[in-house]
């Protein structure tokens, strides 16, 4: 595993799991919500996303943490290993309320300089709703056209914890 990509809906978990498969094997991660975002919640034009996307994808390792439909051909296709967090809307939608909540209570900065607004969270659960269902449908058959890529999906929290502390534990002794 040496170019991983990280798949889910918003809120999934897709960063945090990035940052700590980064720490356990040593390799760059590549945090995306910054292609997508520019100062005042401006959005990246697609010719811009395709100039970060591929000055990622041409090195020899990198995990990235974004569905990349837009950019599937070049982002999906050259990876070796797509995780899939497929957890439960209950579960996400939850998670974006509470991680953008945060965010907005505590003013932290978020992605390309831009902190949360009321608006924002709001649309982010409502983009949470609206394109889960889209995903549940469009991935595995996407993911079934990549026979050259090692393919994790997770259904539930605890699988992807077990896996992640086997993979340390399996990293660890060799």
């Amino acid at each position: 595993m040496k170019k991983i990509l990280v798949i889910g809906t918003s809120g999934s978990g897709k960063s945090t799991l990035a940052k700590q498969l980064s720490e356990i094997l040593d390799i760059k991660f590549f945090p995306s919500d910054n292609f997508y975002w520019e100062a005042d919640w401006k959005i990246t034009s697609p010719e811009k996303v395709i100039e970060y996307v591929k000055s990622v994808v041409v090195q020899d390792e990198w995990i990235l943490d974004g569905n990349f439909e837009t950019e599937r051909e070049l982002v999906w296709k050259q990876s070796d290993c797509i995780i899939w967090l497929d957890y439960s809307l209950t579960l996400v939608i939850w998670h974006v309320a509470t991680r953008n909540f945060r965010w907005l209570l505590t003013r932290e900065i978020t992605w390309s300089g831009n902190r949360m607004t009321f608006q924002r969270v709001i649309s982010s659960i409502r983009h949470t709703i609206k394109s889960y269902s889209t995903k549940k449908k469009k991935y595995p058959f996407w993911l079934e056209e990549l026979s050259h890529v090692k393919i994790y999906r997770f259904s539930k929290k605890q699988e992807t914890k077990k896996w992640l502390r086997e993979l340390k534990q399996n990293n660890e002794s060799h």
